[in-house]
C-alpha cells in the first residue's frame, strides 16, 4: 500500500485479477475516482510479497472457497458471519 500509494479502500478491494503481466512486468490495474483508470508498476518486491502471502494463506481461502483469480488479495481472518 505505501509502496504504491494507494488508499486503504483501495487496497482492501484490489483483486488478484487486478494484476497483469504487460510489457515485461507486473502492472496493477485499478478503477480509481470518477470511474477512471489507472496502471501501475508493480515493484518485483511487492509482487513477490502478495506470491508469498497468498502461498501462506492458501489452505484456508481453499478450505472457505474464497481461492482462485477474483480472490481479494487482503481477505478478513475472522468474519462474523462465515466464523
Amino acid at each position: 500500500m505505501l509502496r504504491l500509494s494507494l488508499r486503504v479502500t483501495k487496497a482492501c478491494t484490489t483483486r488478484l485479477s487486478y494484476i497483469k503481466w504487460s510489457h515485461g512486468r507486473w502492472i496493477l490495474r485499478l478503477k480509481v475516482k470518477r470511474g477512471r483508470e489507472e496502471v501501475w508498476p508493480l515493484p518485483p518486491d511487492v509482487k513477490q510479497a502478495i506470491d508469498d502471502y497468498l502461498e501462506l494463506d492458501h489452505e484456508r481461502r481453499t478450505m472457505l472457497g474464497t481461492d482462485g483469480l477474483d480472490q481479494y488479495i487482503i481477505q478478513p481472518h475472522s468474519n462474523p458471519r462465515t466464523l
